[in-house]
């Protein structure tokens, strides 16, 4: 499955005094697009066993790096809607008796 989230700007970057305090911000102006790859399957060997595999995010695209003064102080400098802990390879089964 293939994730997509578009990319956005920073609606308070502007020049006008009466909506910010004028401020441009040009590095955290826009957050670009990113789509991340997820991988999964899962195996009935039987009725009592099954199995489910999969990795997220297969190409371990890294999220746009932010400044804390957008994202705000004691938080990640990603926002947390983007895939923040890359890689992620998982197993798990199933055994009904």
């Amino acid at each position: 499955m293939t994730k997509r989230l578009s990319g956005v700007r920073l609606d308070t970057n502007t020049l006008q005094p009466g909506l910010t305090n004028g401020a441009f911000d040009v590095l955290n102006a826009t957050i670009p697009d990113v789509s991340y790859l997820d991988l999964s399957g899962s195996w009935q060997f039987d009725q009592h066993l099954e199995i489910r595999a999969g990795i997220d995010n297969v190409f371990d695209t890294d999220p746009k790096i932010i400044s804390n003064l957008i994202t705000g102080s004691g938080t990640p400098n990603v926002f947390n809607t983007y895939d923040v802990l890359g890689r992620n390879v998982f197993i798990a089964g199933t055994v009904k008796f």
